[in-house]
């Protein structure tokens, strides 16, 4: 049942980068109005349910949900920059990394053995990001952007991959003591107070926009946040981080889809062999160290 909440997240979440693409907004404007219509969606639910454990959160345990809101913050940010400059097979592909970032962590800091086959399968899958972060599409609307772009867009999404890392790490440790409701509020509003307060410092309208940018930034809180990676923190309460994150494998294939139906985006060669490297060698990693 888990995994299939998972997979549904997986599935809600591929559709944000189509989002992003669709709008508008500058990309802190648009972080600003999927989080306020997330809060504003989750707070009747909250309130009604778990008003008291939201009152009653230990300080230690809200020092790791205010850090946590930062690293998704951040994640959004990057990932929301990279689209402007890179296409949404690439950016989701990048994305896949995640994995790679949390096995090297708790290689350094948890002690966990890795074999011989997971590091050669690590080693294969960072030499493909590099040619997936190198590539480009040849999708017709992205002809005109130039190289430099390209590589800025995928350094963006592979820098969202290791915030996204960070996000699944701590996540994993508050949602042992902490419901996933109480969990998610706290996130999306501390990350919605950081990504306001980015906005006013760098001077970024919030109002004056076309009023569809509001109804997809309202669809994407209802498709990619309640539905995508509200099923992400409740998978981390009774799967491990691996597990969730390797489920996010499947992002890009969904994304995929979605960019050709909607953008007729179409990744080049290079991408699409590099990726399915990347793909099969992450999911190798997984399996060795899983058996191993």
């Amino acid at each position: 049942m888990h995994i299939f909440l998972l997979l549904l997240g997986c599935i809600s979440v591929s559709s944000s980068a189509v989002f992003v693409n669709l709008s508008d907004l500058p990309s802190l404007a648009l972080i600003v109005y999927r989080l306020f219509f997330a809060c504003l969606l989750m707070l009747p639910y909250l309130l009604l349910k778990h008003r008291t454990e939201f009152f009653h959160i230990e300080t230690k345990t809200a020092l790791l949900i205010a850090l946590n809101g930062v690293f998704f913050a951040v994640h959004l940010l990057t990932f929301f920059e990279s689209l402007r400059y890179t296409g949404i097979a690439e950016a989701n592909m990048l994305m896949c990394t995640e994995v790679l970032f949390i096995a090297v962590y708790e290689w350094l800091f948890k002690k966990l053995k890795i074999s011989w086959k997971g590091w050669l399968c690590l080693i294969i899958a960072l030499i493909a990001a590099y040619f997936v972060i190198t590539g480009r599409n040849v999708s017709a609307n992205d002809v005109q952007r130039s190289a430099s772009e390209y590589l800025k867009g995928n350094a963006l999404a592979t820098a969202s991959a290791i915030f996204s890392a960070l996000y699944t790490l701590v996540g994993r440790r508050v949602r042992k003591s902490v419901s996933m409701p109480v969990y998610t509020f706290n996130l999306y509003l501390v990350a919605l107070l950081i990504a306001l307060s980015a906005l006013l410092l760098r001077g970024v309208p919030l109002f004056g926009y076309a009023v569809r940018n509001v109804w997809l930034a309202l669809g994407m809180s209802l498709a990619t946040t309640i539905m995508g990676h509200n099923m992400f923190s409740l998978g981390l309460k009774y799967l491990k981080a691996s597990v969730v994150s390797s489920m996010k494998l499947t992002v890009p294939v969904f994304g995929a889809v979605l960019a050709y139906i909607v953008f007729g985006q179409v990744p080049g060669l290079q991408v699409i062999v590099a990726s399915a490297v990347l793909l099969l060698s992450i999911a190798s990693y997984i399996r060795v160290e899983k058996r191993d």
